[in-house]
């Protein structure tokens, strides 16, 4: 009985909001169509409906004259007056307006008259002037609305310096299979991921996760940009009810409230220098560049298959760090950067005295096709060195009482590359190592390979969508040494196939899927299944 009296009270609340902002809003619009590049001009003066004035015409080529003789229209970008094709009267009425312009300026400077402006020209001027009346006119009428708007604009946008964007993300999964993957080793689960390494059947049933993102980019110089990004989430790992962290979703976010996930700075330096410094959230892929590489693969919708986690998934990174892309010539690109783990929140340990991560990537653009290679040194302690993804053995070789890595060091490696084979299709792939050690007793050593190659068919069904088809290996432990777990014994690989299919600007889906076969690679492990439908909103 309530319920018609609050929406009668609604209604007519929505009704006066709606009658204060309706001429703001006609504004607004107005706005808009200028600035979606005058898709609506026909609406505006039937002007914009009249023929070209092609080269062949006596306008142009008077205008022409007017041009090269006075330098009227220094200003358009390839400092021409494009003689090779047609231009609408409005464009032309541009060109005379700035002719006018300039001979006015000439006449101005010239106390005894017009100077070295030409009788014949201005006569030439006149003529063009009232063929062009009407189109001269609405220039003035449009100039005029659009400095009124700009104004507005002003008057009301959210800041100065500061943009706001943001994206959601709603994601399906449903796993499948017989029972939960185990480490051969039946040893400790990585940290942070709760495995229940009993063989418990797969949880099959549907798994929500969501994601909201909203960014604050504010530029102080017009170069720069200060980026502070807000996040709550509900992630929900697709590894506790698998038991396999290569099932992992491509969608890192902490769960629990609102809070401040990345705050970094970047700025020039020069013209050949990128610069960052960030206090919280710097991963290894925010400074080094995994992007052109990766490919479209870059959003896949599994994080293995997204980049080489053995690089950009160092768990001693995700707080403060800095570092610089460096332009070395055409060809080449070199990024730097250092990383902290959670211990530089630790006043004890400073940005220096805990969990690190500090290396480089050398990147090579040779036109169709992107290489790179990485090197970071890390050191860590309790840290995952699989890169999330990788068997129980390759997060933890160095397992202390609780599961957790004694303290190690490791040396990081990694080849990237992508071939745009043509328009339509591209192949790309990595290869990541990692060379560990403990820092403490007792001794320990472990190394740990991963692999992947993925196949990419752009533009398939509709421009800018993407079917990707990848295949690799996870994160093996391959040797050991000391005191460290034993390797692995044998090899899983996971088959990768999903369909990036943009529904408009704004709103994209992801159908796709992929299967893990040998899971934590121990062939005893029934082969699962993940089944996945990801939908993301940006705005």
């Amino acid at each position: 009985m309530v319920a018609p009296s609050v929406l009668g009270v609604f209604a007519m609340a929505q009704t006066t909001l709606a009658d204060e902002t309706e001429s703001q809003s006609e504004i607004l619009d107005q706005v808009e169509t200028y600035h979606n590049g005058g898709a609506s001009l026909d609406q505006v003066n039937s002007v914009f409906q009249l023929r070209d004035v092609s080269p062949g015409d006596w306008a142009f080529e008077a205008l022409r004259n007017l041009v090269e003789r006075y330098g009227c229209i220094a200003g358009y970008p390839d400092g021409t007056f494009r003689g090779n094709r047609a231009l609408t009267r409005y464009e032309f009425a541009a060109g005379l307006n700035a002719c006018l312009q300039q001979i006015e300026r000439l006449i101005a400077a010239n106390t005894g008259g017009s100077g070295d402006v030409n009788q014949g020209d201005l006569a030439t001027l006149q003529r063009l002037t009232q063929e062009f009346e009407a189109e001269l006119a609405t220039l003035g009428t449009r100039v005029d609305n659009l400095e009124g708007r700009v104004g507005f604009l002003e008057d009301n946008q959210f800041s100065t310096t500061t943009k706001l964007n943001g994206s959601v993300v709603f994601d399906l999964a449903v796993a499948g299979g017989d029972q939960k993957a185990v480490g051969g080793q039946a040893i400790f689960s990585p940290p942070g991921v709760n495995f229940d390494n009993d063989n418990d059947d797969v949880e099959e049933g549907i798994h929500f996760t969501n994601r909201v993102r909203i960014n604050l980019d504010s530029s102080f110089t017009g170069r720069d940009r200060l980026r502070t990004r807000l996040e709550t989430a509900n992630n929900i790992t697709l590894g506790g009810a698998t038991g396999a962290s290569a099932t992992a979703r491509n969608l890192g976010a902490g769960g629990g409230g609102i809070r401040l996930d990345q705050l970094m700075y970047s700025f020039p330096v020069g013209d050949n220098i990128i610069a960052h410094v960030g206090a919280t959230g710097v991963l290894v892929d925010d400074i080094f560049d995994a992007g052109s590489t990766a490919s479209f693969a870059y959003g896949s919708i599994n994080l293995f298959t997204a980049y080489n986690n053995l690089i950009y998934d160092v768990s001693s990174s995700d707080s403060a760090g800095f570092g610089a892309n460096i332009v070395l010539n055409d060809l080449i690109q070199l990024d730097l950067g250092y990383f902290t783990g959670s211990g530089a929140t630790d006043p004890d340990e400073g940005l220096f005295g805990g969990n690190y991560s500090a290396g480089a990537q050398l990147g090579f653009d040779f036109g169709e096709v992107d290489l790179s290679l990485a090197y970071l040194r890390s050191y860590q302690v309790g840290g995952n060195l699989s890169g999330f993804v990788g068997s129980p053995a390759a997060a933890t070789p160095f397992p202390d009482d609780n599961g957790n890595n004694l303290a190690n060091s490791a040396d990081h490696f990694g080849v990237h590359a992508n071939w745009r084979v043509s328009q339509r299709f591209s192949v790309g792939g990595y290869f990541g190592l990692v060379d560990a050690q403990t820092e403490v007793e007792p001794q320990a050593s472990a190394e740990i390979v991963n692999w992947l190659v993925n196949t990419s068919f752009p533009d398939l069904g509709k421009e800018g969508s993407v079917l990707i088809l990848a295949f690799g290996q996870p994160p093996k432990l391959t040797d050991s040494g000391g005191d460290a777990e034993a390797t692995d014994p044998d090899t899983g690989y996971l088959l990768n196939l999903e369909y990036q299919y943009p529904i408009n600007n704004n709103i994209s889906i992801v159908p796709g899927g992929y299967v893990l076969f040998n899971p934590d690679h121990n062939d005893n492990n029934d082969t699962i299944y993940v089944g996945r439908l990801r939908t993301l909103f940006s705005f």
